[in-house]
């Protein structure tokens, strides 16, 4: 759905959506309902019409980084939580997962940071492509 309102001209209407990706309007509902509540899209204003119609919200991949570095943060903090709680009960193996897991979310956590401030630098591959910093 989020891939059909990319590639729209316009902001689409529920109904719109629903004929185009061939499903049902209350599946539409529902994952509109999601992708505003993420923030990856928006209400669109419609001057004269009844009908609700959405777009792409204009700051969407941004909103995405930071719901990424966010989910990283918050799994972090519950496995830093049980680092510190010291449980000698956990098995070494269960450890040791939790313990690459953790530098695996370090890893991924930074590499957002860092996306995320060339995304609000302007710094990106379609930028330097259109000649902006």
């Amino acid at each position: 759905m989020l891939g059909l309102l990319l590639s729209a001209e316009e902001p689409m209407d529920a109904e719109s959506i629903a004929e185009a990706l061939a499903v049902s309007r209350a599946s539409v509902s529902t994952n509109l309902r999601l992708l505003v509540g993420m923030g990856l899209a928006t209400k669109a204003p419609s001057p004269g019409s009844r009908r609700d119609r959405y777009d792409v919200a204009s700051d969407a991949w941004e909103r995405a980084i930071v719901q990424r570095i966010d989910g990283f943060s918050r799994l972090a903090t519950i496995i830093e939580d049980r680092y510190a709680r010291g449980d000698e009960s956990v098995p070494t193996a269960v450890d040791d997962k939790l313990g690459t897991m953790l530098a695996w979310i370090t890893l991924e956590k930074t590499s957002q940071e860092r996306a995320l401030a060339e995304w609000r630098a302007g710094d990106t591959p379609i930028a330097r492509k259109r000649g902006r910093p």
